[in-house]
This record gives structure tokens, sequence and C-alpha cells, in this order.
């Protein structure tokens, strides 16, 4: 049987709505007092408290309590190779019962950031690929996801059939993604493709007019590669592609069928760099035959 309770003040002046926070708060067990709280235990309304003093915040502030409740930070292990983010990915499909993983979960049940994940793989998608898992659809693409899934496509069709890519592609090739949603957002799938065209072409000037730039005590890892760095973009590789007009440097093949490379004029074991001079387009073949031997 529910008890008999008074739920409102003998008084509303300032001070007792004062005194009436505090003590939310200390039920509460927090340095402050929400909305909600004041629903649920208060014996004054959020409505009158804002009349009273403007706003709820005020109110905290006057009371000498936190005008915002503070989350504590999620604090995540440091992972120092991307096999144990993989098989934190894996692990964290099996707990949710998913075959793939969307960003919510990261916060939920994850040991790993989403922006980690991001920054050691570029996106979740090619995390979640890599993990084995499946791809979630793109629902609500920005242009700049839809631009990044173009370059790579183009480029995939590039290397295997000597072309640029249709519409039916992103299905041939697995890309979670319709070819109306790529249209929605552009226009039509020719000026979509024009737009991954520019994209290349603004990354490559932006990298050549920073690297003119540099002077020469610049610290080395800005405009140059080391052995054991990562492996080049796609947008470069795609640009030298292009810059080459999809043809192998060595001996003039070109064409649907002829699969092409990009490589380094002076391979990286000779100290050779990612720089735009230094990279040339191969045919496989070529490319095989030359090895790690600097041209």
């Amino acid at each position: 049987m529910k008890k008999f309770e008074i739920d409102f003040l003998d008084s509303y002046d300032d001070d007792s709505i004062l005194k009436e926070l505090k003590r939310i708060a200390i039920v509460t067990g927090k340095k402050t007092a929400t909305k909600a709280d004041l629903k649920k235990i208060g014996n004054v309304s959020y409505t009158t408290v804002r009349e009273r003093f403007g706003s709820l915040p005020q109110a905290l502030e006057k009371a000498g309590l936190e005008t915002k409740p503070h989350k504590k930070p999620k604090i995540y292990p440091q992972y120092a190779d991307d096999e144990s983010i993989l098989k934190e990915l894996r692990r964290m499909a099996e707990v949710a019962g998913k075959d793939t993983l969307g960003k919510d979960d990261f916060q939920l049940i994850g040991n790993v950031s989403y922006d980690t994940v991001q920054k050691r793989f570029g996106s979740l998608r090619q995390a979640l690929e890599k993990a084995g898992l499946k791809i979630q659809r793109f629902s609500k693409s920005t242009k700049a996801e839809l631009l990044h899934i173009l370059v790579e496509l183009w480029e995939q069709t590039l290397e295997k059939e000597g072309r640029r890519p249709s519409q039916t592609d992103l299905m041939k090739f697995g890309y979670p993604v319709s070819y109306p949603t790529i249209n929605r957002q552009f226009g039509s799938w020719r000026k979509a493709l024009r737009c991954a065209f520019d994209s290349v072409n603004k990354e490559t000037v932006e990298v050549e007019e920073i690297s003119a730039k540099v002077p020469n005590f610049a610290p080395q890892e800005i405009v140059t590669s080391k052995p054991g760095r990562k492996t080049l973009t796609l947008r470069k590789r795609f640009f030298v592609l292009k810059r080459d007009q999809f043809t192998c440097q060595l001996c003039g093949k070109s064409g649907i069928g002829v699969r092409l490379e990009v490589d380094h004029r002076v391979s990286v074991f000779d100290g050779g760099t990612d720089a735009l001079d230094n990279l040339w387009t191969m045919c496989f073949e070529c490319n095989r035959g030359k090895s790690k031997t600097s041209l």
C-alpha cells in the first residue's frame, strides 16, 4: 500500500527551491540534478525552477551544484597490432549475436573505440572486411564515403578489366551501396565518376603543394617513405595510373585484360620514396620481372 507523502514544498521562495535541488542531489548520489530527477523524486517542478531562475543550469549554479551531468569517460585498452583489434571486432560480433557491427556497438560492448578502428583501418567497412565480418549497407552515406567507394571500385575495374566502373560493378565487387544511392547524391552516375576523378586530382595537388612548401630541414618523414611503411593509398595509385594514361611505362601495354600496377622507380629497398615522380605504371609481367631492382 502506498504511503501518504507530501510532494510539495511548504514555501516556493528561492531558498526553498535551491534547498530542494540540493536534497535531490543527495538522494541520487550525484553532484547535480536533472529534469528527469525533478520529475521522478522532486517536490518542485522543472517548469517552476525554469520560471524562477531562468533555466535549470542557473538554478544549479546558485545551489552550488554542477550544471552538467558528467559522464565518466570510457577507458579503452591499448592495442599494439591490427590483429588484436580484428579479434576484438569478432568478439563484439559474437557478443551482439550479429555478423556485422555498427557505430553504437562500440560504446555498448566494445573494448576498442570507433575512432581507433577508423584511424587504424581507414574505415569501419575495411576493418569489418579484414575481420571476416559482414559489411553493412550504407543507408545514410556521406559524399566523402561514396567518393571513397567509387575511387576504390574504379581502381579495381582498371586493374582487373582495364576500364572505368559501371553501375552494376557495385554489386559485382560486393560494395555495400546501391547505384541509386550514388545517383541521388551526385545527380547521375556520370557526375559521380566526375567527382571521384576530381577528388583524386585535388588530393594530388594538395600533396604536391605541401611537398613544394616543405623546407629542406623539415623532418624527413613528411615527404619521403621508409622501408616497411604502409602501402600507397588508393587515391595516389589511381592518380598515377591516370597520369600514365593507364599504360605500362616499360612495354606500352594497355587496354582491357592488361593488369596494371603502380610501383617505385627507385625501390623502397634502395631508399626510394612515395613521391609522385618516383611512382610509375607497370603491367603485371614487367613489374614481376623488375622485382626489387631500381630502374
